[in-house]
């Protein structure tokens, strides 16, 4: 549960920043099913799974 906490703070920092560069409601939706698709690799990995763009 601790990779899904973090996963979703993940999207809710980089959402707005997103929406006030692009502002594309497309690349919104894409971001979205990404990180969903993230969430899942996030609960199968270890605990000490990072994120590839904070690194």
């Amino acid at each position: 549960m601790r990779a899904w906490s973090w996963e979703r703070q993940r999207a809710v920092r980089q959402r707005p920043r997103r929406v006030a560069t692009g502002g594309d409601v497309r690349a919104a939706k894409g971001e979205a099913r990404a990180s969903q698709a993230a969430a899942k690799r996030a609960r199968r990995a270890s605990s000490l799974w990072r994120p590839r763009r904070m690194i």
